[in-house]
């Protein structure tokens, strides 16, 4: 019988529960660098959460910051 996705990631995390935490923190970019004009660049982030939920999200922005 094939595990849903929340019966998979259930069983995943019960099999690597650690002792010790570890918490990492990523610094964003001190500047945002705009694409060449004429093109679209979209930033993506994404994440993780202690209830097993996750979320995320994305903006495109052109040459001159618009949304």
């Amino acid at each position: 019988m094939a595990l849903s996705a929340v019966d998979f990631i259930y069983d995943f995390n019960v099999a690597n529960i650690t002792s010790v935490a570890v918490s990492r923190v990523i610094k964003p970019p001190a500047s945002w660098s705009p694409p060449p004009s004429g093109a679209l660049k979209l930033n993506v982030d994404a994440g993780c959460f202690k209830d097993e939920s996750v979320g995320s999200g994305m903006v495109i922005r052109d040459n001159r910051g618009a949304v």
